[in-house]
């Protein structure tokens, strides 16, 4: 599974290819996927915070022998 990086990195590059693009339907298209990678990037984040917060506690009760 891709991480936030990942997904930074893949938006680099679809910026890197964007600005090499011949044509303006190309490059908008890969400008739009940049931004869908980095928006995917941050809910990955958030996700992952969310998660660290709630994670459940071991709760165990001991019995009396």
């Amino acid at each position: 599974m891709a991480d936030a990086k990942d997904c930074r990195d893949n938006a680099a590059r679809c910026i890197e290819m964007a600005n090499g693009a011949l044509n303006e339907r190309l490059q908008s298209l890969l400008f739009e996927m940049a931004n869908m990678w980095l928006k995917l990037a941050a809910e990955l984040e958030r996700s992952s915070a969310v998660r660290a917060r709630y994670q459940p506690v071991d709760v165990r009760i001991k019995r009396a022998s």
